[in-house]
């Protein structure tokens, strides 16, 4: 019995400096990894992903009833979701990320596949109901 408990203890102990070496190696690892990243140029302060940069603010006008978006240079294109068509991705003054079509129109508003949202009924206050440009 001594010997058998001898043995787990020698099997314990082991098995706890071999988790304790895997652990030092992660953590290596994981530390040059971190060094790899800080090392990789981004464009952008935040990363360089097409959804992480930052997108031109554009200004809405109001035209003939219609909202119509003054597009500027560089912003990027893209295709709807649900329609497919093309894009481009302009920033509203408030801050909010916007789909325009090519001919300044509000995408949400004109996506042939998007469910339409009804203006809200009179009286209401839930102005999420309806696409306010800016």
């Amino acid at each position: 019995m001594k010997e058998e408990l001898e043995q787990i203890q020698r099997m314990h102990t082991a098995l706890g400096l071999e988790i304790n070496s895997k652990i030092d190696e992660l953590s290596a690892d994981i530390k040059s990894l971190r060094e790899l990243l800080a090392s990789i140029p981004s464009s952008s302060s935040s990363g360089s992903s097409s959804r992480s940069r930052a997108l031109p603010e554009a200004k809405c006008r109001k035209e003939d009833g219609e909202f119509i978006w003054d597009i500027p240079d560089g912003a990027p294109k893209g295709k709807c979701k649900h329609c497919q068509l093309d894009i481009l991705w302009v920033r509203s003054r408030k801050g909010f990320a916007c789909p325009i079509d090519p001919d300044g129109k509000s995408h949400r508003d004109t996506c042939p596949e998007r469910e339409q949202k009804e203006a809200p009924s009179a009286g209401s206050n839930n102005s999420s109901e309806i696409n306010v440009p800016f």
